[in-house]
């Protein structure tokens, strides 16, 4: 198999070369989508992140702002991460509209999520 250094593996994806895409796939998607799914998310979720990070990658490299003072696989990594548990964050913000439900106010102090109290139209936790 060949092996890339992560100026080969750059340029390719500048390029938007197949052969390398398909090498970062094959040699880097496990580690990702072993990460998201030990956090909460499922295949579709690590597919969707690893694209999102390929793609902010190659917009980086294309307005020359991608700076790598490590591996291209550490620095995958951690773009896949920080997107990963951007998500999460956004997915805990729960909003509900109209409620008017006595139960669904119970189920969210004994859950612990903060809301907003008095004249209930608009809910939203802020855990």
């Amino acid at each position: 198999m060949i092996e890339y250094s992560n100026l080969d593996l750059l340029n390719g994806i500048r390029r938007n070369d197949t052969i390398v895409l398909q090498y970062i796939y094959k040699n880097f998607y496990s580690k990702i989508n072993f990460f998201i799914k030990k956090n909460s998310g499922d295949d579709d979720d690590a597919n969707d992140i690893f694209q999102e990070a390929i793609i902010i990658i190659f917009r980086k490299l294309k307005a020359n702002e991608l700076v790598l003072d490590c591996t291209f696989e550490t620095y995958l990594y951690s773009v896949c991460r920080f997107l990963w548990l951007k998500q999460l964050d956004n997915n805990t913000q729960l909003i509900v509209s109209e409620v008017n439900d006595t139960k669904a106010l119970r189920f969210l102090k004994h859950a612990g999520i903060a809301y907003l109290s008095g004249s209930v139209t608009e809910l939203q936790a802020v855990s």
